[in-house]
């Protein structure tokens, strides 16, 4: 076999990244349910397996599994729909506070900076028309992506409930594909692959939970109303590393300043959050993930804006797991083993 030299192999590495890339973006609609159905496949087979030793058959045990999970997450959808139903009838008090301070600062404008009340108006108004009209073509951009996440979201159920009955099907194709060539070799290096996502994607969910109910104690003890959904809404925004933590406190620390006289309140908010945002990275993470996917934080934050760049928002939640399960194999070739410790996190 003929040795390719070193800028022939990497052309080829980059040109197949490249494609990769391409394909992913071309195919999202495609691949973006699919990915999230084999994650959340991972993470339902523990019981389904469980089931099946008890003398369930496999498919009445997928259904019997994914029932219950779609229970679960219909009660979650139905508190935070009605949390936000409720949120948004308070809107027109938070702009009527947003409508004062917009006065405010436009009298400090014209008495510190000279600028005349009614040119003030006239320069807010030429915005405003330019916003408007990116807005009216975001809509109709909003209202397509709507559609197509709707659709996405009823083929997930689908992709989830084959995916877990053909699990055995696609155990016997890598063993016959690689028959020639130490299959069992091959097998023990997939399922070691799945084993590290399972276990990271299943402490990521103790972790959200755990971050979600410090969350809401934290809400509640300071009296912010619909503590529930702002505590939902940091939980999730915690599955986007560093920039999600950052938003989620954001909009909790603007409504709670929107929403009271104090300025206490949300200082005291930013604190209990960063607190909770220390303790979770240095104390719950470590402890519940561990070294399951031991990334460094470059590596990390490189992969979540290209997440966003590809897929957006699924693509900073899903390119983590894909990027440590990369990171596996290729810790487990000795000629690419060097590849993987530049992944890795410092020892």
């Amino acid at each position: 076999m003929v040795k390719l030299p070193f800028y022939a192999r990497w052309t080829i590495i980059l040109l197949g990244i490249i494609l990769a890339g391409y394909i992913m973006v071309v195919a999202k609609f495609i691949l973006i349910p699919f990915f999230w159905s084999v994650f959340l496949a991972l993470l339902l087979a523990p019981p389904v397996q469980w089931l099946e030793q008890h003398r369930f058959s496999g498919g009445w045990a997928i259904t019997l599994v994914m029932v219950v999970a779609t229970v679960i997450m219909g009660f979650i959808f139905y508190i935070i729909s009605s949390q936000i139903v409720s949120l948004v009838s308070e809107l027109p008090s938070i702009t009527r506070r947003l409508e004062q301070w917009y006065h405010e600062i436009r009298a400090a404008v014209e008495m510190y900076l000279g600028i005349p009340y009614e040119q003030q108006r006239a320069e807010l108004l030429k915005s405003l028309s330019s916003y408007l009209e990116q807005g009216f073509n975001t809509l109709g951009n909003t209202l397509t992506y709507t559609a197509k996440t709707a659709t996405m979201l009823g083929v997930m159920p689908v992709y989830v409930f084959l995916l877990l009955y053909y699990r055995q099907s696609f155990t016997e194709f890598i063993r016959q594909l690689y028959r020639h060539r130490q299959p069992d070799q091959a097998l023990e290096l997939l399922a070691k692959a799945g084993t590290v996502v399972q276990g990271y994607l299943r402490g990521l969910l103790i972790v959200t939970l755990l971050v979600g109910v410090m969350a809401f104690l934290t809400f509640l003890t300071l009296g912010v109303k619909y503590a529930l959904a702002f505590a939902l809404f940091v939980a999730l925004f915690n599955l986007i590393p560093y920039v999600g933590v950052f938003i989620s406190s954001s909009v909790s620390i603007l409504y709670v300043f929107l929403t009271t006289d104090s300025l206490w309140y949300p200082a005291l908010t930013f604190a209990l959050l960063w607190g909770i945002q220390l303790f979770e990275n240095n104390i719950v993470t470590p402890y519940i993930v561990g070294s399951r996917i031991k990334l460094n934080p470059l590596v990390v934050v490189l992969t979540v804006f290209t997440g966003a760049t590809i897929w957006g928002v699924s693509g900073m939640v899903l390119f983590i797991p894909m990027i440590g399960a990369l990171k596996m194999l290729l810790d487990e070739a000795e000629a690419t083993q060097p590849y993987g410790y530049l992944l890795g996190a410092k020892r």
